[in-house]
Order: C-alpha cells, then structure tokens, then sequence
C-alpha cells in the first residue's frame, strides 16, 4: 500500500498525464485518486496504489478556511490474503493553517479513529511531532515511528518530521 499525496491528473503542469494511473501501470499496482481541487484545467489531491483489490472506497473532504486549499482524505478497504478487511487511509493535511490541521485532524478520528478492523492512516501531515494535529491524531491512533524516527522534510537533507505512517 502506498500514499500518495500532491498528485495531479490532466493538469497544465503534467501534460495532461492522469499521474495516479500512470505510477498505477508503471508499479503494477492498482490505482486511486480522490480530488481535493480543480487545478490548471484538471485535479490535484491524494491517491493510493495498492496490490490488493479494493473493497470499497470513499474520499472525505475536510475542512478548510479562507483562501488556504481543499484537501481530503482517501480511504480504501483492501481484502489481505489471508481474507482480513483492512482499511486504509492517505491524506495531506493544509501547510499554511496550524488551525486548519487541527480540525481536519479532528475530522479524521471522528470519520475514520474508530473501528472493529485494524487501520492504517498515512500521509504528509505538514506537522511536528510535537504540533496540536499530531496531538489530535495520537488520541485514536499510534504513531508506527518511535521518538527518535528521522526527519523527511525537506526531501534532500530532510530536518523536521512532517511524514507520518499510523496505526490503530
């Protein structure tokens, strides 16, 4: 499974490409893409490949003030071998709005923090480990790192953590 986030689809500034498919046929992995926003004449938001099926599918869009950007979460139920349902979810949170992160973290354990089936929840959360988002999320999910998991950001000579792998 992985998240994906930035992702456009029949943008100006992909030539059209539809990038969730493309990384889809080129991985062998099957493909999702849930729109956060119109963008240069097409999509831009999250997705997920997968090599299992998908059981079913929802994209939630969260809250947003102002003029700061849409964003959503992407949930997909995939069928392991071994026949557990696990559900899956890819999101990246607002990088301008600390207030913003907050609530759609909210969101986020209030749509997805409970459960009878184990859960993953992943994504580029534009938060320290010590920010209030991060505190949010900690309260129905577990952080898969340990206090002293690398930094990702920026990607070449990453020095704060903003990139998360969670589990519940």
């Amino acid at each position: 499974l992985v998240a994906l986030q930035e992702v456009d689809v029949r943008t100006g500034r992909v030539s059209g490409r539809d990038l969730a498919t493309d990384l889809g046929q080129r991985t062998r992995l099957h493909p999702l893409f849930a729109r956060a926003m119109a963008f240069d004449g097409g999509e831009y938001g999250v997705g997920i490949l997968s090599r299992y099926s998908f059981r079913s599918t929802r994209a939630l869009a969260l809250p947003f003030t102002g003029e700061n950007e849409p964003r959503t979460a992407l949930e997909a139920v995939v069928e392991l071998p071994s026949g557990q349902l696990l559900p899956f979810i890819a999101t990246h949170l607002d990088n301008a709005s600390a207030e913003d992160r907050a609530a759609q973290a909210r969101v986020i354990n209030q749509e997805f923090g409970s459960s009878d089936l184990p859960r993953l929840l992943a994504g580029d959360f534009n938060a320290t480990p010590e920010s209030e988002a991060i505190s949010i999320l900690k309260e129905a999910w577990t952080p898969s790192d340990g206090p002293d998991a690398p930094p990702t950001f920026p990607s070449k000579k990453p020095e704060i953590k903003i990139d998360y792998v969670f589990f519940a």
